[in-house]
């Protein structure tokens, strides 16, 4: 009995670091010194304020479900809006080769991301913005203002990312 209880602890531990999409931040500026510079798994640099459009930044892992769960709805999200001005990025703190063997198996399911994935070596961009659950996804606004942070997903939130970015795309 006692030789489980490390088990459920750490079982408690990673599942509470995934979020299940109930919460979500109010909207309003996202400040200047929320911009960053990180590299893309090619090793380019991608700085956020430099972006034109409609920015979605999400937050995730590879040992995260409900992240998992919410990649593929990212990949549709980049493929039907992408040529109208959305950019959707991926930042994880895990190494590139893990990273690269998830996009690998992703594309052996049928499943070819090709939103930009970036890698924070350090979490130094998650703590300054004090990510503690993930996912949790920036909708960025055109003009740079927050229009959305949520933390978690859930299918039912689907088809209100999807009405997000058209409002903000039209």
């Amino acid at each position: 009995m006692y030789r489980l209880i490390p088990i459920i602890l750490v079982a408690i531990l990673i599942l509470s670091a995934c979020g299940d999409g109930k919460k979500s931040a109010a909207t309003g500026t996202f400040k200047a010194d929320n911009d960053f510079t990180l590299k893309d798994m090619q090793g380019n640099d991608f700085t956020l304020s430099e972006q034109k459009g409609m920015v979605v930044l999400d937050f995730w892992a590879t040992w995260c479900p409900p992240c998992r769960a919410e990649i593929p709805v990212l990949q549709q999200l980049h493929d039907q809006f992408h040529d109208k001005g959305l950019t959707i990025v991926g930042i994880s703190n895990e190494p590139s080769a893990t990273i690269q063997q998830f996009i690998d198996q992703m594309a052996d399911k049928g499943i070819d991301l090709k939103y930009t994935m970036l890698l924070d070596k350090g979490g130094e961009v998650m703590k300054r913005y004090g990510i503690r659950s993930i996912p949790s996804t920036y909708f960025i606004g055109k003009d740079g203002t927050l229009l959305r942070q949520e933390t978690g997903f859930s299918p039912e939130l689907v088809d209100e990312f999807h009405k997000l970015i058209s409002d903000e795309l039209k």
